[in-house]
């Protein structure tokens, strides 16, 4: 059979298996969410909260729920990739970013604290807060869009091993800059977003400091 007559039906044949091999990777799903223990941050925490209200549930009882669903389509979800996954790797069409995601009512921002030889131990100079234009060192570096992605992840606890790595690069980079510092830290304040009558009025929202990641030079 001249090849002018078969080609088509093969052309078509895989254009159809590429589109559906795409359109089942796609299906949406909760990848890297599927650890309970992530489930339990304050920003999840606050999602499942307000979700129960609107169920007329308990927040516990919502999570379990919830959890069982999540862990139910993913085991279907898992059965119905496999097949395409070889292709999907050879191909290089895998798609594993998530385009939708949860509002964060519990924002944390970075700070960067140097610590001058000789000082005080408790006396740290803010080199660099997020969203703070009075504390804005290498501003350049952190509005970056790629960092700026990073940092918004550093905070989770399945983010540590890049957090730990961040924070040391950006170490060695304050070292560099400020030879009369011996000791760099970073950390993020944790806190829930101010409502609309705090902001206009100023009001001071409580905030807790955690990640706490210190540095020496030489390290």
């Amino acid at each position: 059979m001249p090849v002018s007559r078969w080609w088509p039906h093969v052309r078509a044949a895989l254009v159809t298996f590429h589109l559906v091999a795409i359109s089942v990777i796609a299906f949406p799903a909760p990848i890297g969410g599927m650890d309970r223990s992530l489930w339990k941050t304050a920003v999840v925490q606050k999602e499942f909260q307000s979700w129960a209200r609107v169920f007329h549930v308990a927040p516990e009882a919502f999570e379990d729920m919830l959890w069982s669903a999540a862990s139910a389509f993913m085991q279907a979800r898992t059965l119905a990739v496999r097949p395409f996954l070889p292709y999907v790797a050879f191909a290089g069409v895998d798609q594993p970013w998530r385009m939708f995601v949860g509002a964060d009512r519990a924002a944390a921002r970075l700070q960067l604290q140097a610590h001058r030889t000789g000082a005080a131990p408790d006396a740290w100079e803010t080199l660099f807060e997020q969203l703070d234009p009075a504390h804005a060192w290498r501003s350049e570096l952190f509005t970056h869009e790629r960092l700026a992605s990073q940092i918004a992840r550093w905070d989770w606890p399945s983010y540590g091993g890049e957090y730990a790595l961040g924070c040391d690069h950006l170490a060695r980079l304050a070292f560099a800059d400020r030879p009369d510092i011996d000791r760099v830290r970073c950390r993020f304040h944790r806190g829930r977003l101010p409502s609309p009558d705090e902001v206009l009025s100023g009001a001071a929202v409580e905030r807790q400091w955690a990640n706490v990641r210190e540095r020496g030079r030489g390290q």
